[in-house]
Order: structure tokens, then sequence, then C-alpha cells
């Protein structure tokens, strides 16, 4: 999981007021719920020490229309000065209602729904071109665009003789133009999407087509899905399973993959980290490259930080020997995950505890932090 579009939210200074709150549109009673919801997190802001002024203008904000419907949750991170942070995402089990104030950015609710996502395109080919669907990570923004073949023939008819055998060849002529037509259009759209897969349904013909016409990144992140269809008002809930359990394999598989590589690099020096200190250690020297963290919203563990997100400690003693003229006490997820988005590090939440990780984090390294100080 990147983070680095959050890099300038951890490197502000703050009292920040962090908060995550079900904002769910799927009853009639959707207004009184969103109501129960605010008052219990401004409690837990004011419980906090959050100034009453800033209690008020985060409530503003979750007041606010989202423009989607269902099950929703708002995240919103502000301090006195400022709204740094306000989005919606789909609401998550494991996510209650939350509110904090304090030095340092809660973004574990954030970072949590994110971890559930994942962007993708969808491209559903025919005869006559294609649709083309990127959707974003939180799966609520959606871009949508048609390839349409500009060629006369387009539909076979039943018949026979030689003169029907030419006009089939038009016809299948005219279907391979609008299919590397989509092709070159599903290329253009790629480029501006960030990442995901690019899943392929439609026509046997078409999707063939589309198959051996691709290149490049394309190529590289296309899934063939089988069976779809451009018809007006159709709908495919099978396209949305499977899409789902794709998604779903897929983050399976960077998780397996990335512990793999744990498990072996612990064996070489300066590969990984699979105790608590050594983690610290390599988030002072920006050594760590991804944080593997078993995700615990209930965990009490602490740990310490300065000013700056890379000062960091298991003890106030250890953020005042880095130099901090002050230290601020929080959540180990919390605190960790600061420094790694300050450090452009990769995280994976891990959905239940590994053997290779008994204090429940651990880390890929880029370099032995050790060696930095001979």
């Amino acid at each position: 999981m990147h983070l680095t579009s959050l890099q300038p939210l951890v490197r502000t200074q703050g009292g920040f007021a962090s908060v995550c709150v079900d904002v769910s549109r799927d009853s009639e009673d959707a207004d009184h719920r969103l109501r129960l919801h605010w008052r219990s997190v401004a409690d837990a802001l004011r419980d906090d020490g959050a100034p009453e002024t800033l209690i008020d203008q985060v409530g503003e904000r979750i007041a606010e229309p989202t423009g989607h419907g269902g099950e929703l949750q708002r995240i919103v991170i502000a301090t006195p000065n400022d709204v740094l942070l306000d989005t919606v995402s789909p609401l998550t089990t494991a996510q209650a209602d939350y509110g904090h104030f304090g030095s340092l950015p809660h973004l574990m609710p954030l970072v949590r729904g994110w971890s559930t996502m994942s962007p993708y395109v969808l491209v559903t080919v025919d005869h006559t071109g294609a649709d083309i669907v990127s959707v974003d990570a939180t799966g609520l923004d959606s871009e949508r665009w048609r390839s349409e073949g500009g060629h006369d023939v387009v539909h076979k008819v039943p018949g026979g003789g030689w003169s029907h055998r030419r006009y089939q060849s038009r016809v299948e002529d005219s279907w391979a133009r609008n299919a590397e037509q989509a092709a070159r259009n599903l290329d253009s759209v790629v480029a501006g999407h960030v990442g995901g897969p690019v899943f392929l349904v439609g026509d046997p013909y078409a999707r063939s087509v589309v198959q051996a016409t691709a290149t490049g990144r394309v190529a590289e992140r296309l899934v063939d899905l089988g069976h779809g269809s451009r018809a007006p008002g159709s709908s495919d809930r099978h396209v949305s399973q499977l899409i789902g359990d794709q998604l779903a394999a897929a983050r399976r598989a960077t998780r397996e993959h990335k512990l793999a590589r744990l498990a072996e690099q612990r064996q070489r020096p300066g590969g990984a980290a699979t105790r608590l200190a050594d983690v610290v250690n390599a988030s002072r020297e920006a050594a760590l490259d991804t944080l593997l963290l078993v995700d615990r919203p209930d965990s009490a563990d602490r740990l310490w930080a300065g000013p700056i997100p890379m000062a960091i400690g298991e003890s106030k003693q250890d953020i005042k020997a880095l130099g901090a003229d002050q230290a601020y006490e929080d959540r180990l997820d919390e605190v960790l995950l600061r420094a790694l988005i300050d450090t452009d590090g990769d995280l994976e939440l891990l959905d239940e505890p590994s053997g290779l990780l008994p204090d429940g984090v651990g880390g890929l390294l880029r370099f032995d932090p050790i060696r930095t100080h001979p």
C-alpha cells in the first residue's frame, strides 16, 4: 500500500482532530443515526481535550452531503487552522466510530479502509467497440469512456455462397478494426489510471483481438474474465462477483509474497526486521521499505514520538536522546505509520498473527540500519 500522498499531512504540526464516522445513507432514519454517531465521536474529542471550535469545525464537515449512497464512513483530520483531509469510503466492519485529539494525526482508520480496496479498469468489448470504466481505490468514483468503431459493416447475417463469404470477410475485418481501436483507446485510459488490474469481458472474438493487440502496461495488467454485455440496461452480477474475487485474491497473494520475502530475508543481515526494537531502529534511519503490521484496532501498545516523524522510540528518554525538545506517547501503530509515510515506505496489514512476527510487527529493509553507525 503506497502512502506517499499522505506525506504533507504527517509533516504538519498540530493538535489534530482525527475522526472516522459512519455516515451511511441506507435507511429512512439516516439523519438521526448520523447525529448519534457524531455525538459519540464529539464526546471522545472532548475527553481528549479538543477545543470546542475545532469540534464544531469537524462536525460541520461530517454533516455535509457526501454525494454517495449506501454504507459509508467519512474520515476527517483537522487542526484548529485547517481541514487537512476529508474523504469518504465504504464502511469497514472493523472500524467503529472513532475520535481522537492529540499531537499526532491518527491515520489507521484511513489506511485500514484502503487496505481492503483496489483500483481497477473494466473494459467490455463487442463487435462495435468497447465501454471502458476506470474505478478508483474506494470503488465510489469512476470515469467512463466509449470506444466506437467507424466501419460500415458490424453484423453477420445468415446465408451462403461466394458473395456471402465476401460479406462475412468484410464483417470480420470491421470487428477486428473496432477491437483494435478499443485496445488503443484502452491504452490511453490505463496510462492515466493509478495501478490495479485491467479486467476484460465481452464477445469472445473481440476479446481475443484486444488480447493480441494489447502491449506494455495494458498487456501486463490484463485479466480476461469471459463473457459480458454492452447492451443498454444490462447488469452482470457475475462479472461484479468475479472482479471482487480477483481483487481479494490479489491482495492475499501480495501479503503471502511479502511474508515469504520476510522469511527468506531474515536469514541475512540487513534484510528484514522481525522484532519491534529492530523496526523502531530501521524507522529512525529511513531503512524500512515495507512495514508488516498485525492490525489490532483495540491494541493498547504504545510508542513515543517527537516533532518530526522519524523521531520515534520505546521511551521518552529515547526521544530526548535523539535531540528532540518534545516527546509524545501515542498508539504504536500510529507512531510507526507516521514515520513510514514520511520515509516513503509501503504498508502491509495482516489480519492475524504470524509466527514470523512475535511482536506483531516487522519489516523488509532497504539496507542494514546498523551499518549507518559503524
